[in-house]
């Protein structure tokens, strides 16, 4: 878990939430086991009381990413994060805020 100060002003605390922080799945095809956790959603109440912007990465959306495509897991961070800039790393590399046109349906970053 990380904390963030955004060029903006934004404070940030970016969570990232394992299985543990998820209902067990009772059935593969039921979408409740996506539902946090109590103890999850207390953090979240608590970090934002304390004037910080809780943001969640769960493993479930994580985990369908390419583990070789950074730069689509930098596109997603993007996203989650609001991040409209482009951002530019040392070594010349840029990551250019895309934002997800029409219906994906299924999609990996939905």
């Amino acid at each position: 878990d990380v904390f963030v100060e955004l060029p903006d002003g934004r404070e940030i605390a970016v969570e990232v939430d394992g299985p543990s922080h998820y209902c067990a799945a009772a059935d593969a095809d039921d979408d409740a086991w996506k539902r946090p956790l109590g103890h999850t959603l207390l953090k979240r109440r608590l970090l934002a009381a304390t004037g910080l912007e809780p943001v969640s990465v769960p493993y479930f959306e994580w985990d369908r990413i390419p583990h070789w495509s950074s730069m689509e897991r930098e596109r997603y961070l993007q996203r989650k994060l609001g991040i409209r800039e482009t951002l530019e790393y040392d070594g010349g590399d840029r990551s250019a805020f895309k934002p997800i046109e029409g219906d994906r349906g299924e999609s990996r970053l939905s």
